[in-house]
Formats: C-alpha cells, sequence, structure tokens
C-alpha cells in the first residue's frame, strides 16, 4: 500500500460486489483467512467516524460482506485506503514522561520492565526503523492536559487550537 497511487472517490463505481463473490474454493478461503479484513473494516470506521464521514458509504458496503469475504472484496478495500492515503513526512511521538522516552529508547532488559507486554514494545521496533521519532513536551504545552485533568481558560483554548478544534 505504501506504492499505490491515490484516488479520487472512496469506492469506484466499477465495484459491484455481491455475496456471489464470496470464495467458494478452498485455496481461496485460505488466501483470505490470512487477510486482515476485519481489522480493516475496523479502522475504516474508526477513520469515518471521527474525520473521514465521506467514506460512510464505501464502507458501509465493504462491510455487509465480513461474515466471507473474497478477493474483490480485499480490493475494494485497498481502493478506500488508497482514498485516504497520504504520505506524512515527520511522524513525532511526544512524551511527558522522560523515562518512558528513555526506556522506548533504550532496548536493553531491565528488571523493572519485564512486565511490560512484548506488544508494547512495538514502539521500539517504529523506531529503530526511523518510522516515528520521541520528542519532549513540556508540561505547559502539553495538549492532552485537556482530555485528563480541569484546566484553566487559557490552558483549554491553547489545547483546543493545537488540537485544531478552534483558532
Amino acid at each position: 500500500m505504501s506504492d499505490s497511487k491515490p484516488v479520487s472517490t472512496p469506492l469506484a463505481s466499477h465495484f459491484r460486489l455481491s455475496k456471489d463473490q464470496s470464495p467458494q474454493a478452498e485455496e481461496d478461503k485460505y488466501y483470505m483467512a490470512k487477510v486482515p479484513y476485519a481489522s480493516a473494516i475496523g479502522n475504516l470506521i474508526y477513520a469515518m467516524v471521527c474525520i473521514r464521514p465521506d467514506i460512510g458509504h464505501a464502507v458501509g458496503v465493504v462491510s455487509r460482506y465480513m461474515s466471507n469475504p473474497g478477493k474483490f472484496y480485499w480490493e475494494a478495500i485497498k481502493w478506500i485506503l488508497r482514498e485516504l492515503g497520504f504520505k506524512q513526512e515527520n511522524n513525532v511521538l511526544y512524551s511527558y514522561s522522560q523515562s518512558a522516552i528513555h526506556l522506548a529508547k533504550n532496548s536493553a532488559f531491565h528488571a523493572r520492565t519485564k512486565h511490560i507486554g512484548l506488544r508494547y514494545h512495538f514502539i521500539r521496533s517504529l523506531l529503530e526503523n526511523e518510522v516515528l521519532t520521541l520528542g519532549n513536551i513540556q508540561g505547559a504545552k502539553n495538549s492532552a492536559d485537556m482530555l485528563t485533568k480541569t484546566v484553566t481558560i487559557n490552558k483549554l483554548k491553547m489545547c483546543s487550537t493545537l488540537f485544531g478544534l478552534h483558532e
């Protein structure tokens, strides 16, 4: 998907989906069992609800076939993902916790961190592959404060501006 070209519509008119296109052969069912179809649908629904209501119809169409999806349905999902596609130049994850930043950057085993599950070390792999960089954020500029604690009106306005809720 990283090399795909963007498209101009959420779902092209040539996608005519029906349950007749569901896989019948065992090899097709085996192929589709390895495809993250349900996960992709969940991510598309999240994007639709949060920021992209324009993909609502397309997501509704492809989510009808979750019980037995076929390759053609998967192509339709990839089309929608291309519609959403954009390349972000700089991915910075800001954290207020110096210990969290140090733990993510230092991949050595620590006795006090052995309780952290393997799936939570995903950030380490993103750092190693240079997909993500970590940055420290000062408490006064932490826009997540408005979601976690009571803030003054000035701080609320600043956080809302940083989130893009108002100018």
